[in-house]
């Protein structure tokens, strides 16, 4: 049985989506996979696993596949151990592969990154860094490669805009492999992972639902601020679809253009309800509706740091990270490299 540790070097690089889209790409070669999740951020039932679950098709539980907190391994390095091995054990029966998902921050010096390399020794795994593009990349992975050493399988540079692919393939990629380090994967960014769902955009702002959510599917891929003349605003919203329309609440000729566009919901900013004829539109067109009471320059800010929090848990996203797996990675240098 074979031990894949997926890392980082920070939060929010990529860890659940790799986790996921190598997880199918190895079930589809006929292996068994298992998934594991040692460490959660906090003592609630961890998303990423219950996702996980769900992808890969394991019968574990999600206590099973993600069995502590970081504060519990924290307090307690002896049940740390102790409890990481019989769940694991658990978790990899029967299994030709179970890929391990690690807490972010292997680029700091903290206690997280010191019990994830504790970790990566206890499970006698082998280590794929994802590493978000940056301009200080090649110094960060380096440190990195310095703690894992003989661990670290490789490198995936992850969410490269695609005005520097080509400067990252060539200069980045030799300068690390000059140094010894493996670069599997160079991967574009791609926007479509970069979205939330109505949902995750409700409970993040905390507006009021005039709406329910419950009527609306599918992951928000725009945002889109109200326009001052009416007779612009069909034109204006027909031209992003799948969006979250962000209008004031008392401008109903912008609310009523945006509902006959594609749009996954509307955003209403200061507090005002509004008329009537919108509600029942939204409704029979299942667009739900979010009053806020925030104006539309501190929305924007709270929605941008939405989405760059934002989760893999949405399997339209893991069809879209399966393709970019397939054209974006050295598969077979993986397989050998996992013997």
């Amino acid at each position: 049985m074979t031990a894949l540790y997926i890392a980082s070097l920070a939060e929010s690089q990529g860890k659940t989506a790799f986790c996921a889209a190598i997880g199918r790409w190895f079930q589809e070669k006929g292996k068994k996979v298992g998934y594991f999740k040692p460490l959660r951020a906090s003592q609630a039932a961890d998303k990423d696993a219950a996702f996980l679950k769900q992808a890969l098709s394991l019968k574990e539980p999600v206590e099973q596949l993600s069995p502590l907190s970081l504060n519990e391994a924290l307090a307690s390095p002896t049940n740390l151990e102790r409890n990481v091995q019989a769940a694991y054990e658990i978790a990899s029966r029967g299994k030709d592969i179970v890929i391990i998902e690690g807490i972010g921050g292997l680029g700091g010096d903290g206690a997280a990154a010191q019990t994830s390399l504790k970790l990566i020794e206890l499970l006698k795994a082998r280590v794929l860094l994802i590493a978000r593009h940056s301009d200080g990349a090649v110094a960060d992975i380096q440190a990195v490669a310095n703690k894992l050493r003989e661990h670290l399988l490789g490198v995936v540079i992850n969410a490269v805009p695609s005005g520097k692919m080509g400067q990252v393939k060539e200069v980045l990629t030799s300068e690390l492999q000059i140094k010894g380090i493996k670069v599997l994967a160079v991967f574009p960014q791609h926007r479509s992972l970069f979205t939330v769902t109505v949902t995750e955009l409700a409970e993040h702002l905390g507006g009021k639902q005039l709406v329910p959510i419950k009527d609306s599917g599918g992951l928000v891929e725009n945002l889109m601020m109200g326009v001052h003349s009416p007779d612009n605003a069909l034109l204006y919203y027909g031209r992003k679809a799948n969006k979250a329309a962000l209008i004031r609440g008392d401008r109903s000729d912008m609310q009523l253009a945006a509902l006959q566009t594609s749009s996954r919901c509307l955003v209403l900013t200061g507090g005002k309800t509004p008329m009537p004829f919108i509600t029942a539109e939204a409704k029979s067109k299942r667009i739900p509706i979010i009053m806020t009471q925030t104006d539309n320059l501190a929305i924007i800010e709270q929605v941008e740091t939405l989405l760059n929090l934002t989760r893999f848990h949405q399997k339209e996203k893991l069809a879209i990270m399966k393709e970019l797996l397939v054209q974006n990675f050295d598969l077979e240098a993986l397989r050998q490299g996992l013997g």
